[in-house]
């Protein structure tokens, strides 16, 4: 740790805005910790990229994207899930450039070049999900790495692919500057984001203090909507009826627990869809450590 101090990757997002808050107003500092918010706009695949390299200590990451990333690198993967932090589902929008026709048919799909941020992350594994869904063998789809959100929509704006799917308030700041087109949204089967933390410093960080910090300024961000909105609305740069809209279904973790059956059900889908290779599975054992919380 980098003077003791706890570094946690999460996005530049306003999922993110409660851990500012906590932090701001000492939530983690009364419980003894030191913790910076290290923001990552290319995501998931960033963030356990940054685990791997120990840049950060702990990361707020897709449910998906940690499993798949676990499952297929085993214990490469230096980390362990040990919460969750938003419990409702995420919806992702499928974004196109404004002169496109939005994909409505299976054959429209097939032989679909979807943007991504890198291979791993959220943008990577919903395609697999959207395919899926749509009924679409993934040969048929390609990917095209580009990077973090605005590289993805400079890559709509110059047409190098035809879609790219990106969490749909994040992303509406420029569907409504019309830079690209909302052609579709798909939600997650899954509660959207998990707290994972390296395995070599899982017993020099309060792991239950920090859960607690965690759910302190996640209830007082729920509890006071009015300064909620109000740093939605600066710092997201969404309009006030998206706020709202966003604030009102938002659901964190009450009490930071995970479901067994729900990584169970997350990894079977993530296998369906072609995200996690077939061979590559694993027990559901191998995310939990002993600092895991787990459902009764």
């Amino acid at each position: 740790m980098n003077n003791n101090k706890i570094r946690i990757a999460a996005v530049p997002e306003h999922f993110t805005l409660p851990l500012h808050m906590g932090i701001e107003k000492k939530m983690f500092e009364d419980r003894g910790i030191k913790a910076e918010i290290i923001e990552h706009p290319k995501g998931t695949g960033s963030m356990v990229q940054s685990l791997k390299e120990g840049k950060v200590e702990i990361a707020i990451a897709l449910t998906e994207g940690l499993i798949a990333d676990k499952m297929k690198r085993g214990e490469e993967a230096n980390y362990k899930m040990v919460g969750t932090y938003v419990e409702s589902k995420l919806e992702w929008a499928s974004l196109a450039h404004t002169e496109a026709d939005p994909i409505k048919t299976k054959n429209h799909l097939k032989n679909t070049t979807f943007g991504i941020s890198r291979y791993g992350s959220g943008s990577h594994v919903m395609a697999y999900v959207l395919g899926n869904q749509e009924g679409i063998a993934m040969e048929n789809i390609k990917f095209r790495v580009a990077g973090g959100m605005e590289t993805l929509i400079q890559g709509i704006e110059k047409k190098e692919y035809d879609t790219f799917m990106w969490e749909k308030y994040t992303i509406k700041p420029a569907v409504d500057s019309k830079r690209v087109k909302m052609i579709g949204t798909t939600k997650t089967p899954w509660p959207c984001f998990c707290i994972a933390i390296r395995e070599d410093v899982l017993e020099s960080i309060d792991v239950q203090a920090l859960k607690e910090a965690i759910i302190e300024a996640t209830t007082t961000f729920k509890k006071n909507e009015k300064e909620a909105l109000k740093e939605i609305c600066k710092h997201c740069q969404l309009n006030e009826k998206d706020a709202k809209e966003w604030y009102k279904n938002v659901e964190f973790s009450k009490d930071g627990a995970l479901s067994k059956q729900m990584l169970e059900n997350t990894r079977n889908t993530l296998i369906k869809t072609g995200a996690i290779p077939k061979e590559k599975k694993k027990e559901i054992d191998v995310l939990l450590s002993t600092h895991s919380t787990l459902c009764q």
